[in-house]
């Protein structure tokens, strides 16, 4: 998906026996396309090669993944005759995603509002935080990996593909610390990896 406008993707050959103008063979996209974004994306133009022309398929524009959805292009093939003659080809065209995309980590408190809140006498296993990690790539390209930087009062737990609880799992106490900073790191599984970070604040509350 990250090809660069107007490179060429794609040579298409096709040979005619006759000769001159009945032999001259020329390439366009076939006037009946099931898809009406084929012309729009990508583009073809004939060559002059030493034994004739050939075609070139080429990139109009930015391309965008679409899961399961191959572009099938129908190619015509013409000579320059007199009583022109043609074939066609049917070319299947599948986007491949190549993980351009940071993970977008966003985080959702059980209480509180601009930072989550604790009571310090909550045991081992209470959920304070949800986090869910949206890529835009797909595939193994679009899976996170998460984990808890810089304490050991927290956990994070995975409960479904990119979505994640934050529990707690160790002793609270007011008295001693009464504010954690906690940052979610989390890469996905391209290769290289791309990575996001975000911290948040927990406001432990005391308790009488």
């Amino acid at each position: 998906e990250n090809i660069t406008v107007n490179q060429v993707f794609l040579t298409i050959s096709a040979s005619d026996r006759d000769s001159g103008d009945n032999g001259d063979v020329t390439y366009k996209f076939g006037s009946r396309q099931n898809d009406p974004s084929v012309s729009e994306l990508f583009g073809i133009r004939t060559v002059p090669v030493f034994d004739g022309n050939q075609g070139e398929l080429f990139v109009k524009r930015p391309l965008t993944v679409i899961p399961e959805a191959p572009y099938n292009i129908i190619i015509e093939a013409y000579d320059n005759g007199a009583s022109r003659q043609s074939s066609q080809a049917v070319v299947m065209i599948t986007v491949l995603d190549v993980n351009n995309n940071d993970p977008v980590i966003d985080i959702t408190y059980v209480r509180g509002t601009d930072d989550a809140l604790v009571a310090e006498n909550s045991p081992n296993g209470t959920v304070i935080a949800f986090v869910r990690v949206d890529d835009a790539d797909q595939g193994i390209n679009k899976k996170a990996t998460c984990s808890i930087i810089g304490t050991t009062y927290f956990r994070l737990e995975t409960f479904a593909e990119n979505e994640f609880k934050i529990t707690v799992s160790g002793n609270l106490d007011f008295e001693s610390i009464n504010e954690h900073v906690l940052t979610v790191a989390c890469s996905d599984g391209g290769t290289p990896k791309r990575n996001a970070s975000k911290s948040f604040i927990v406001q432990v509350e005391d308790v009488n």
